[in-house]
């Protein structure tokens, strides 16, 4: 009876058989616990089985032994059926989940080239803004410099009461052997910038030429106009806000060695690298760049101070009681009625 039923399982008992090996140590095992449970048998029943029907109950008991092989037998194959069943549920998920990613690998790759260039794009389009931004702050310290082109500042004169501003500015002129005249100067005044005392005063001439050779003159005789004071005085360009800071920036960096010398000129800042250089136009910091060292991006010994208040449009202006021309107080005439500019004139 067993021979049969050992060759029908002999097949899934195979070394080379597809199951786990857990199942198939669990079924080696039964068959050890049946095997000990033979030869551990009660005496009484051995005993009966040495009898005269001893032979019938081995028959018996060997049948019952094989009957439980076999149902064992067959729960365990069942168990790998379903297992390889799972198991080809799970490779067809797995074959599924390697299609799903190819194809998203390969969107993800055409969407990466299309972000590449889009980002390669936006690259180009900064950089074009940012020399659109470079122009435009140039043309901006053009233009509001060009509203302060004949203006001049002398800084460190007392200030007096009941002071006639034109007669110190003649002083001045007198010993630069200018003839100052009353018409060339538009108006004169003092300015206080920030903390600054005495206020400085402020002139605006009518004429480029005068203003020009005022300061040159200026310049050459410092020391015959410091001698006729009796104290130091200095005499410049009025430069606009934006200018002036950016111009007290470009210092800082000949006061660090980067710059051989700095000055301005009809409100243009001009710099020398070296005694030999020729001068450079500074309108914006992107201009300093050529001070930058290979393979940085910044300008070494740059300062961004955003606080500088020294020159600021909000401060105030002091009118000197002496000036000789005085701007008259503007009156608004009153507005007529809309009528008459509705009604048609006749011809």
């Amino acid at each position: 009876m067993a021979a049969p039923y050992y060759r029908h399982y002999q097949l899934s008992l195979s070394p080379h058989a597809f199951f786990p090996e857990s199942i198939f140590l669990r079924a080696v095992s039964f068959v050890v616990l049946c095997l000990c449970d033979l030869c551990t048998m009660p005496s009484d029943k051995k005993s009966a089985c040495s009898s005269s029907g001893a032979q019938n109950l081995n028959e018996s008991g060997a049948a019952d032994i094989n009957s439980l092989i076999i149902a064992k037998l067959d729960s365990l194959s069942s168990d790998i059926a379903a297992v390889r069943k799972e198991q080809n549920t799970l490779l067809t998920d797995l074959k599924h989940f390697k299609t799903d990613f190819k194809k998203l690998s390969a969107k993800l790759e055409k969407e990466l080239k299309v972000c590449k260039n889009q980002i390669t794009v936006l690259i180009k389009e900064n950089e074009s803004l940012k020399g659109q931004i470079i122009d435009l702050n140039r043309e901006v310290l053009q233009c509001s410099q060009n509203s302060f082109q004949n203006f001049v500042k002398i800084d460190n004169i007392p200030l007096n009461e009941n002071e006639d501003l034109f007669d110190i500015l003649q002083r001045i002129a007198k010993v630069i052997d200018i003839e100052m005249r009353i018409d060339m100067v538009d108006y004169i005044y003092r300015r206080k910038f920030g903390r600054q005392n005495p206020p400085s005063v402020i002139i605006k001439f009518l004429y480029s030429s005068v203003k020009n050779r005022f300061i040159v003159n200026s310049r050459k005789n410092k020391e015959k106009i410091n001698t006729e004071m009796g104290h130091q005085i200095f005499v410049n360009e009025l430069l606009t806000p934006f200018t002036y800071k950016l111009f007290k920036q470009v210092r800082e960096l000949k006061g660090q060695g980067l710059l051989d010398s700095v000055w301005h000129k009809n409100g243009i800042i001009l710099v020398k690298r070296n005694i030999n250089d020729k001068p450079k136009v500074i309108r914006c910091k992107e201009d300093l760049l050529f001070l930058r060292p290979p393979g940085k991006s910044g300008i070494p010994g740059y300062t961004s101070d955003e606080n500088d208040q020294e020159i600021s449009e909000s401060d105030a202006s002091l009118q000197s009681t002496g000036s000789k021309r005085k701007r008259a107080p503007r009156v608004l005439q009153p507005a007529g009625s809309i009528a008459n500019f509705l009604v048609k004139n006749p011809k």
